[in-house]
């Protein structure tokens, strides 16, 4: 028999063969019993690059959603929005739960909850926000969910950011949150406890000696703690909680500081600049710029 072409055209045979294939579904993640949960591969993803999309747009729009496959979801440094869905059902008696983004550093953060019901809850944070805009006072950005026995709901989130795009996602019932937040507050606590014993007893060594080699430590331990408690959140929740411009720009002030003040240590505290004029040069020449 000879061979007869489709009438549809490939065109025609490859959209149906399209309809046929499987919708790709939002992750689904269960509410811990005891311990947190990770968020991260399974959920999907859709990149925005004019950042215009609307919630409705992508909630009811035909977009190539991705899948992520990391434990935390990171595109590096982009000028897209980014959205974020997966479900959450919980089959405890416990009705409330934290989900927990564990970056401080988000500049736009949208979060809506989407009940079987049809209804929405919508959270909009971000450190472009006063601190005490966001629904939990606590550096890192936690949103309140309340699930009833059996019950699942879809979440959306929306991120844009200049700095690094990632969303580390938990789930937690609050008490676990707590007991595991009380020990990191306490480590760092000690941390920083460290880093300011350090600066004092140098910053007593500069006064006693008049050796400018202790100063320059002492400025780039203040900065290394600075730049530390910026990065992780403390400084825009207790130091300037509704400086939102200078909260943006704070990381980056510290992490140059903490860069020319350990420069300028280590070339004095070696002694290169006597040494090497052509260091010398290049030293000062550095410093400039």
């Amino acid at each position: 028999m000879p061979f007869t072409r489709c009438p549809l055209g490939t065109a025609g045979l490859a959209l149906i063969l399209l309809l046929f294939q499987p919708v790709a579904l939002a992750a689904t993640f269960s509410t811990p019993a005891l311990h947190g949960t990770v968020i991260g591969e399974g959920i999907q993803y859709l990149e925005d690059p004019s950042g215009q999309l609307t919630f409705d747009e992508v909630r009811h729009g035909t977009h190539q959603w991705q899948v992520n496959t990391a434990q935390v979801f990171n595109q590096g440094y982009s000028d897209s929005a980014w959205w974020l869905r997966f479900e959450l059902s919980n089959p405890h008696p416990a009705t409330n739960w934290l989900l927990e983004v564990a970056y401080a550093v988000l500049d736009h953060l949208d979060v809506h909850i989407i009940r079987e019901s049809g209804t929405a809850q919508t959270f909009t944070m971000g450190d472009k926000l006063p601190f005490e805009e966001r629904p939990v006072l606590h550096r890192h950005f936690l949103i309140p969910i309340d699930l009833a026995h059996h019950e699942q709901v879809e979440i959306y989130l929306r991120v844009l950011t200049t700095s690094s795009v990632q969303a580390p996602l938990t789930l937690w019932n609050p008490g676990s949150f707590d007991v595991r937040d009380i020990g990191h507050t306490a480590a760092e606590g000690i941390y920083f406890g460290g880093i300011i014993i350090i600066a004092l007893y140098n910053l007593l060594l500069y006064l006693a000696l008049g050796d400018r080699t202790y100063l320059y430590y002492v400025a780039n331990t203040i900065s290394m703690l600075m730049f530390i408690a910026c990065l992780h959140g403390w400084a825009f929740q207790f130091l300037w909680p509704h400086a939102t411009e200078w909260n943006d720009t704070a990381i980056l002030f510290f992490l140059s500081t903490l860069l020319i003040f350990a420069w300028m240590f280590t070339a004095r505290f070696l002694g290169v600049i006597k040494i090497s004029p052509l260091f010398a040069t290049t030293y000062y020449a550095a410093l400039a710029l």
